[in-house]
């Protein structure tokens, strides 16, 4: 993957203790473009390691993820994320 490489992806993504935040099976899979701030940054990482079809668990640190910070609606500051992702699509911006 490259800096003109879109992901398309879905995914839950919920607290260590089991809380969920999000899913793509409520707010559908989503596209990122690798590269360009459209994700947070410990699962564009992990993103680089992924083909098409693939499946992983990342867990990802605060600082990886929002800091301190948090997102102001269901991650709290500080939190350690973990990622359940299927790679759906991997295509090159350009080809489009």
């Amino acid at each position: 993957m490259t800096d003109i490489t879109i992901v398309r992806y879905s995914f839950n993504v919920h607290l260590l203790n089991g809380t969920l935040c999000d899913e793509s099976s409520k707010s559908g899979p989503k596209e990122v473009w690798i590269g360009h701030a459209d994700v947070v940054s410990g699962l564009e990482e992990g993103f680089m390691l992924l083909r098409e079809g693939d499946k992983a668990k990342f867990i990802i640190p605060s600082h990886l993820a929002y800091g301190w910070i948090g997102d102001s609606k269901s991650i709290p500051s500080r939190a350690v994320l973990v990622y359940d992702v299927e790679i759906l699509q991997v295509r090159d911006y350009n080809a489009e």
